[in-house]
């Protein structure tokens, strides 16, 4: 079998039973599934300049995590790790597609559901990425009551927001065991 199959070629071959290669069901699902106006353009290894405003958007989310990592170490170098990268990176792609542009004062995430906050009040609650947190026991949360001279907060370090819960709930960094964990509340 050859490397590149045009698209009723892989079909055919589908249809027959034969096992295709993975790369050539993806060119036909792209194929299949993209409107006859547009076209399916491939880049060769390296050509950055195709895709000039993605590329941009990468860099401005690199160095945006960079920052954020220096200024978590700088105001807390006791808990520095380089191994938080990806928290940081998910945090920056959160405030991309939530902080409002200049030109539209619409965010992506409102551009690309068709619908806008009535407010931007929600903003207000943004924590900053790496700051030390105090996350409630979980007994409090629960209406439980602690012994008089128990803590009832524990510190930890704010790594983003939950991608699988509401945006209240913080990703949060055990800064004794490096446990991370979704919690609420949090605190700074």
């Amino acid at each position: 079998m050859t490397n590149s199959l045009q698209a009723s070629q892989v079909v055919s071959l589908i249809k027959k039973g034969v096992n295709v290669p993975k790369r050539n069901l993806l060119v036909v699902l792209c194929l299949l599934t993209t409107p006859l106006s547009q076209t399916l353009n491939f880049s060769g290894v390296g050509a950055h300049h195709q895709n000039e405003v993605t590329e941009q958007a990468i860099q401005t989310i690199s160095s945006w995590a960079q920052n954020m990592l220096l200024h978590a170490s700088l105001h807390w170098p006791d808990q520095e790790d380089l191994e938080l990268w990806p928290f940081a990176v998910n945090h920056v792609v959160f405030l991309w597609n939530h902080i409002p542009r200049k030109d539209t004062s619409l965010s992506p995430i409102e551009l690309f559901s068709g619908t806008s906050f009535p407010s931007k009040s929600h903003l207000q609650y943004l924590h900053v990425w790496g700051c030390p947190v105090f996350v409630l026991d979980p007994k409090i949360q629960d209406s439980h009551k602690l012994p008089k001279w128990h803590h009832c907060a524990w510190l930890g370090q704010f790594l983003g927001y939950s991608k699988n819960h509401s945006t209240s709930i913080g990703l949060i960094g055990n800064i004794s065991t490096g446990f991370v964990s979704p919690k609420f509340p949090c605190s700074t």
